[in-house]
């Protein structure tokens, strides 16, 4: 994706309806306020508080991880994905081997886009 804006607008995105919704998940779940077989599960699983609270800080991780390799298979082409512009058309994504760094960098979208924490390790 050639265009800053929508690369931006993109990431805006993901950071929004993909990110912050699947930490607000797994959050709910960790904090044990899921119903059906699900939340039994893993109300199971985080029976006692240690594992909740190691639980709860790890879910940023993974699910920046699981995007990581998203963007990681856009940008190498392993899997194409496409991009809808806000006029309509469509681009191919990735290709610029500099989404992960969009994803993760010290001024990216995950520290200007996502209302959800993440874990620095810096």
């Amino acid at each position: 994706m050639d265009d800053p804006a929508q690369l931006d607008r993109f990431g805006q995105q993901l950071m929004t309806s993909v990110r912050d919704e699947a930490i607000a998940d797994l959050d709910a779940l960790a904090a044990r306020r899921m119903g059906g077989p699900e939340g039994k599960r893993w109300r199971s699983l985080l029976a006692d508080a240690d594992t909740r609270r190691t639980v709860q800080e790890l879910i940023p991780d993974i699910v920046d991880l699981v995007l990581a390799r998203l963007l990681h298979a856009a940008d190498t082409g392993s899997l194409p994905l496409g991009w809808q512009r806000a006029d309509g058309s469509w681009e191919e994504l990735g290709g610029s081997g500099e989404l992960v760094g969009w994803l993760i960098d010290s001024e990216g979208w995950r520290v200007r886009y996502s209302a959800s924490r993440y874990n620095d390790p810096t």
